[in-house]
């Protein structure tokens, strides 16, 4: 009842019509003065934190704020940086597909083998057998090490003529690969999704994300004909390319960290989004951001 009283009294302040749905939208103007607002944690806790209560238990702690820290005396937080291996880059630019080189690396262990597997999209445009031009042709690499991988030449995609390649899909590059134990059936226990960014448009399919599935993570079938997610119109903010699709243990649930591009002006952040079957997606929220500390023209992926 509650519900039904406010939601009665909103229609008769609007004279019994429903607001411009324009309304509900963001104050752009504020931007990027208000969005630093969220990422001050003073405000996203006003509890004092040594009164906050914390479930701790047997999984791992990231310690990357105070967010699990009641007090600090006499030390600070320090974040060292990353060392890069003596051999990088481990896997480079050698085969015509790859065009400017390999982007976007997914890595599995085969826990029973230990092999490691590479899935990465060469950054190249290219024709298709139809004459459709697409970009990020995903291809297949391996190693027992980590270190030292090998591009077999798999015979499953055409490009220029021959299937002397490492391609496992012609059609765009994979953002999101999952290892499916949970799967039931055999032929979907690899799960990838793929961005579809055709340089000719017209007559090609929609531009987006679109579901395959792998019995052994190299004989992909795509499984849907929609994508999952659309570029919308220009005047509305799109889920773009450079996103992150995966299975996370402790939700229980398909997480997507996705690119938002905003348009007039471009504007583009990054975003977090869930999932129960990988199909319907709940409505991004913003995860980073620029804000008044950052140039006017910063962009995040």
């Amino acid at each position: 009842m509650p519900g039904v009283l406010l939601l009665f009294l909103w229609l008769t302040a609007s004279h019994g019509q429903a607001p411009d749905p324009a309304q509900w939208n963001v104050d752009k103007s504020l931007f990027p003065q208000a969005y630093g607002l969220l990422a001050n944690e003073h405000l996203l806790y006003p509890i004092d934190q040594r009164d906050w209560p914390v479930k701790i238990d047997n999984s791992r702690q990231l310690f990357l704020d105070d967010y699990l820290i009641a007090s600090l005396e006499n030390v600070r937080r320090t974040l060292n940086p990353a060392r890069k291996h003596p051999q990088n880059p481990l896997i480079d630019q050698d085969k015509p597909w790859e065009g400017r080189g390999p982007v976007f690396h997914t890595v599995i262990r085969n826990e029973k083998t230990g092999k490691f597997r590479m899935w990465y999209n060469g950054y190249h445009n290219f024709k298709l057998p139809s004459g459709t031009i697409v970009r990020w042709p995903t291809c297949y690499a391996e190693s027992d090490d980590g270190v030292n991988w090998k591009k077999p030449e798999l015979g499953l995609c055409e490009y220029e003529g021959s299937k002397a390649n490492n391609i496992v899909i012609l059609n765009g590059g994979m953002f999101g690969l999952i290892d499916d134990q949970r799967e039931r059936k055999p032929a979907h226990r690899y799960k990838a999704i793929v961005w579809h960014d055709w340089r000719n448009p017209q007559g090609a399919p929609r531009e987006g994300y679109y579901l395959y599935c792998s019995p052994d993570g190299i004989q992909w079938t795509q499984t849907r004909k929609q994508p999952l997610a659309l570029n919308q119109n220009h005047h509305q903010p799109s889920i773009g390319d450079t996103s992150l699709f995966f299975w996370d243990q402790r939700l229980e649930r398909y997480v997507g960290y996705t690119k938002i591009l905003f348009r007039n002006p471009t504007m583009r952040t990054s975003g977090m989004m869930e999932s129960d079957d990988l199909v319907h997606w709940s409505r991004p929220r913003m995860t980073i951001f620029p804000d008044a500390l950052d140039d006017a023209d910063t962009q995040i992926y």
